[in-house]
């Protein structure tokens, strides 16, 4: 199955997201099976983790599903490139994957969901006025 991500839904995801854990709300990185701590998409028992994973759990849950069985069996985390190559994921546009995969980096650097989604929002902006 494709999974194709709108920018619409995406944006109203993210939103939702930031609201539901609070702009200054910082993500713990998860400890992967003794290999240390990585950013994750889904919780150990299944739940959207960080908030790219808050998103796809939102826009695309058949996705999620295929991505926490994925972490689950391999023990691992990607990034939202890495999705893209693993599953059958096209964006509605590069500048949404472009602006996705941003909120996501600037999550795993300890800024805060406010600060990922204010990413975001000037990725997606910058790329509307082009």
């Amino acid at each position: 199955m494709t999974y194709i991500l709108k920018t619409d839904a995406v944006s109203e995801a993210l939103d939702k997201a930031v609201n539901l854990k609070g702009g200054d709300y910082v993500y713990e990185k998860l400890p992967l099976d003794g290999s240390g701590a990585s950013c994750r998409y889904s919780t150990n028992d299944g739940a959207p983790s960080c908030l790219v994973g808050f998103v796809i759990a939102e826009v695309a849950p058949e996705l999620f599903a295929e991505i926490v069985e994925y972490e689950a069996a391999y023990s691992t985390s990607v990034g939202v490139l890495e999705l893209v190559d693993e599953f059958d994921i096209e964006f509605e546009s590069a500048d949404l994957e472009y602006a996705l995969s941003y909120a996501q980096e600037k999550q795993d650097e300890s800024y805060t969901w406010g600060e990922a989604q204010a990413a975001y929002y000037r990725t997606v902006e910058r790329a509307a006025e082009d």
